[in-house]
């Protein structure tokens, strides 16, 4: 890896190192699983001003963020996740989504292989998501 590029990595990840100096509008409150579930809504506002402008990648990738916060705003919530825990999985998250009653497991099965499969390109796309393929989510 270039050294240079390594530099900048290195000073990203101390960014991300303690506490913001100033925090987001709207998400500076003390509940975490309200942080949760602002973030979703955030997502989806976002997304839904995206999907107008033609970048159907980052709508399926925002919606699925969206979901994942919402279970995660449920978890803590319902106690059933700590604040502070990290689900890097998105199979794992939705599965404990299922433990805890927000929906069947088969449905987390769904999620996770609408996951697996959405981000993907499609065929021939050289990378690229088709609108046709953003309408799925």
């Amino acid at each position: 890896m270039n050294d240079d590029i390594r530099d900048q990595l290195a000073e990203a990840e101390r960014s991300f190192e303690g506490s913001p100096g100033t925090i987001e509008e709207g998400l500076d409150v003390d509940d975490a699983e309200l942080v949760q579930l602002r973030r979703a809504c955030r997502l989806l506002e976002v997304g839904s001003n995206l999907l107008d402008r033609g970048y159907y990648t980052v709508v399926i990738e925002s919606a699925f963020v969206a979901i994942e916060r919402t279970i995660q705003f449920r978890l803590i919530h319902d106690g059933a996740m700590s604040p502070s825990e990290v689900i890097s999985s998105h199979r794992r998250l939705y599965q404990r989504g299922a433990e805890i009653g927000l929906y069947d497991d088969a449905f987390g099965d769904d999620l996770a292989e609408l996951w697996n499969r959405n981000p993907r390109p499609l065929p021939g796309a050289h990378g690229a998501t088709t609108p046709p393929h953003h309408e799925f989510i």
